[in-house]
């Protein structure tokens, strides 16, 4: 075959070529030495974020290093050690290699967000998905950001979008980050940041906010949309109770006989049923104690973990709902099992 196509072998050289640490990938060197390989592992700023399975925690500070010298950026390790802790939303997590330095600066479609990556919630994962919903958002919208984190909804809103912006968050770690994330982003437009209890937000804040852009509509007839994200999967659901007769008190000249004119919900919920879009719609309807509308969407947002999807619905919230008379239980058998069931896991 050689002597067909004219190739002189006694030009060729041999060469020894030792390969060594260094040619190696982190991808082809930890299967090696823990026999299984460790993937999906986030990047948030210098930090690298693992999950790790147990068999294979015995080998977690190799894996570490491994990370850290095959990605100069990386300054830090961390692996999760806990659930996400439902009232502020983070997690423990134990440093495995490089420094203890949780103060991150992580970059999302031109925005910058400083966070400690202990204290509050990140994934980089939903980046694709805070951007499906800003590109959503208009000019001079009204959004209510109730769960609002350090900001990954609200800035983009208010900055890119123009519209104004109502930002709350629980945990007081993600309300400093929020705020000092509107200054680091040259925030110019309105937004208005609290460090409040979702359901007292939406009683506090938002109620009469939307109040005022009603009368505004009855007196002048200009229209403003009015979006609320409720980025709260593992109990975005259950705070929907609060908007049930919200609106029982108001005077019936400036209730609006537009849906248009009603708040436009993204509520976000995680399901582990087979028929995932059916469960998380009877879910909703129970909590909220009334059908969606004809015309309310559910978008997979993303595979959380097997059989568990992370779901976002979107509607308005039907008029039904917000000025019918005040219940007398206060709310729907399925939130009232649920809060039970979270008071003996936190007791």
């Amino acid at each position: 075959m050689f002597k067909k196509a004219d190739v002189d072998l006694e030009s060729f050289q041999q060469y020894d070529i030792e390969l060594c640490y260094e040619n190696w990938t982190a991808s082809e060197i930890i299967p090696a030495i823990v026999k299984t390989n460790v993937s999906g592992f986030s990047i948030i700023g210098h930090i690298a974020h693992l999950n790790l399975k147990e068999e294979v925690l015995q080998y977690k500070h190799i894996i570490g290093q491994v990370l850290m010298d095959k990605k100069p950026s990386l300054k830090t390790v961390v692996n999760k050690t806990g659930q996400i802790d439902n009232t502020f939303r983070n997690f423990k997590m134990e440093l495995i290699a490089g420094e203890d330095n949780m103060i991150a600066q992580a970059k999302e479609h031109g925005f910058t967000f400083e966070f400690d990556f202990s204290k509050v919630y990140w994934n980089p994962r939903l980046s694709s998905e805070h951007q499906r919903v800003v590109n959503e958002i208009k000019k001079e919208d009204v959004v209510y950001d109730v769960f609002a984190g350090v900001g990954p909804f609200a800035i983009p809103a208010a900055k890119s979008r123009k519209a104004i912006v109502f930002a709350n968050d629980l945990n007081p770690s993600s309300y400093e980050s929020l705020c000092k994330n509107i200054k680091l982003n040259k925030i110019k437009t309105e937004i208005h940041c609290s460090n409040l209890d979702g359901r007292e937000f939406i009683k506090t804040i938002v109620k009469p906010d939307i109040l005022k852009r009603w009368e505004n509509y009855m007196e002048t007839g200009n229209k403003t949309n009015l979006k609320v994200v409720m980025n709260l999967p593992a109990l975005g659901i259950e705070f929907t109770d609060t908007f049930q007769s919200l609106f029982a008190d108001i005077d019936e000249n400036i209730k609006p006989t537009s849906s248009d004119l009603l708040p436009y919900m993204y509520v976000y919920c995680f399901t582990k049923s087979e028929t995932p879009e059916a469960d998380v719609k009877q879910r909703l309807e129970s909590t909220i104690g009334s059908q969606l509308p004809d015309n309310f969407t559910i978008h997979n947002v993303r595979n959380v973990a097997p059989n568990k999807e992370m779901m976002c619905v979107s509607f308005h919230m039907p008029a039904e709902i917000l000025f019918r008379q005040k219940p007398e239980e206060g709310c729907g058998p399925e939130v009232k099992k649920r809060r039970i069931e979270l008071e003996e896991n936190n007791s």
